[in-house]
């Protein structure tokens, strides 16, 4: 079932994904006179107008149904969604106020779009930092990516969140869209968890994992909103607005990052993006949180890197060392490549950069074909030892620089792996560390392809009580 939904998630990206380019803020540059409707309501709040017309092109379905008080239903929802959106972006979460007009009732207008546009945030002409918003009037099916109510209800969240970003900056400079999509549909998510549009827009992204941060649409990296909020801040979602308060003084959007991740999370925006990166290789290995790798639950639907990325979809195998020359990173990106193994190997990494000053983080990437209680993924910072892969294992690098730099590297590698059972540290010794390493690996699933081969004591190629009570028995015999 689950390889059937990825089949259908990956031809859906790819038929929808050329009729379906969101790009809310080149629309908003340009400037535009507020269009003219029928009718208006105040939204229950009283902090929105809904503007639309009761009959003609841009006209919404009247049907007066669900909510029966002369407004049309669709109308209705427009206005519950707006006032839902601000109580949680401004009310829960502690953002500023979108920036007010006039009148100080934000604005949205309904109108009838073409097919794949969701909605545009445009600028006020005359006051800096106001805005009004434009949505579809149906969000019909075959029309979008998703359709309904739901899909509504997230475009007016991120619209409206490109409001509240303006009262932080008035307007994007050229090159920081990205940072603006990346927050919006983001906030998409927390407020409509269960409209997982934006799981279809990976694809700018994971078609070239190898791109600048700041070069991506920003919608295909919504994700790493989720690993800020999720991995860094603990499940909060202060880091994102720090950044933008941070942001919101001048600077580049990726500075501001930067200066958070350290100053505020004693932690590296090249360590983040390689990890994040990372973790991404394992979408839909999973189907819930009970894992060490996933940092948010829609991973479990989303596709992972690798089915959208040629360069990653086709592994060399690894026989032989391999030299790596002047791979360059810029600080802003991480540099990915693939590997497959095709025995019981022993790998060692070496990245060493050219510029003194430059500090690497990385993380290997192993998807295990031995079932995915073997994946893992490994800080290079940690590598003390050597890590091991079984045959037709797939193992990922993504390295990264806190500045410019080129990089070279060795990959080497050994078969002249020697099982020894009951030996599940490593240590040559075999004892009670052994024994509570095997407990740790059955309550955890944390263990590598040459410690579960020591492990398999009874060469059932499962790891359980059997094997616990096996290895209990030679250690006892030894004794």
């Amino acid at each position: 079932m689950t390889r059937f939904f990825f089949i259908i998630l990956f031809i859906s990206s790819i038929l929808f994904s050329n009729n379906n380019r969101r790009s809310c803020l080149n629309h908003s540059e340009e400037s535009r006179v507020r269009p003219e409707r029928d009718a208006f309501i105040l939204s229950p709040s009283g902090n929105f107008h809904i503007h639309y017309d009761i009959e003609g092109y841009n006209a919404p379905d009247l049907d007066d149904t669900n909510i029966p008080n002369g407004i049309p239903d669709y109308i209705d929802e427009v206005a519950l969604a707006a006032d839902n959106a601000k109580e949680i972006i401004v009310n829960q979460l502690g953002f500023l106020e979108e920036a007010k007009d006039e009148d100080e009732i934000y604005d949205i207008y309904i109108k009838n779009y073409s097919a794949g546009v969701y909605g545009y945030n445009i600028p006020d002409d005359n006051i800096s930092g106001a805005s009004y918003i434009e949505i579809d009037n149906a969000y019909e099916e075959n029309m979008y990516l998703t359709s309904g109510l739901n899909t509504m209800r997230l475009t007016v969240a991120h619209e409206f969140f490109h409001a509240i970003q303006r009262a932080y900056r008035s307007s994007s400079s050229f090159g920081e869209g990205y940072f603006w999509e990346m927050s919006s549909t983001w906030i998409e998510d927390i407020i409509v968890p269960d409209g997982n549009d934006y799981i279809f827009w990976v694809e700018d992204f994971f078609e070239d994992v190898n791109q600048n941060i700041s070069s991506t649409d920003g919608y295909s990296i919504a994700l790493f909103g989720h690993y800020l909020m999720n991995v860094i801040s603990n499940g909060n979602s202060n880091i994102i607005k720090k950044i933008w308060e941070r942001y919101s003084d001048g600077g580049s959007s990726i500075d501001a990052i930067k200066y958070v991740l350290e100053l505020d999370y004693n932690t590296s925006f090249e360590l983040c993006w390689s990890d994040f990166c990372s973790r991404n290789y394992f979408n839909g290995e999973y189907q819930n949180m009970d894992n060490e790798i996933y940092f948010h639950i829609d991973q479990k639907d989303v596709l992972p890197i690798q089915s959208l990325n040629i360069s990653l979809s086709n592994p060399q195998i690894i026989n032989s060392n391999i030299l790596i020359e002047d791979i360059f990173l810029s600080n802003q990106n991480s540099y990915n490549n693939v590997l497959r193994s095709s025995n019981l190997s022993q790998i060692n990494f070496d990245f060493t950069p050219l510029q003194s000053s430059a500090n690497l983080e990385g993380f290997i990437s192993i998807v295990s074909s031995s079932g995915n209680n073997l994946n893992q993924i490994i800080n290079i910072q940690d590598l003390n030892s050597s890590i091991y892969v079984a045959p037709d294992d797939i193992f990922y690098y993504s390295i990264s620089s806190n500045i410019n730099c080129f990089v070279n590297g060795n990959i080497s590698i050994s078969n002249q792996v020697e099982i020894n059972l009951g030996d599940v540290n490593i240590d040559d010794e075999i004892n009670i560390l052994d024994i509570i390493m095997i407990v740790d690996f059955i309550l955890n699933n944390s263990m590598n392809q040459i410690q579960f081969e020591n492990s398999d004591i009874n060469s059932d190629n499962i790891i359980n009580i059997f094997d616990i009570i096996l290895l209990i028995e030679n250690i006892m015999s030894f004794d």
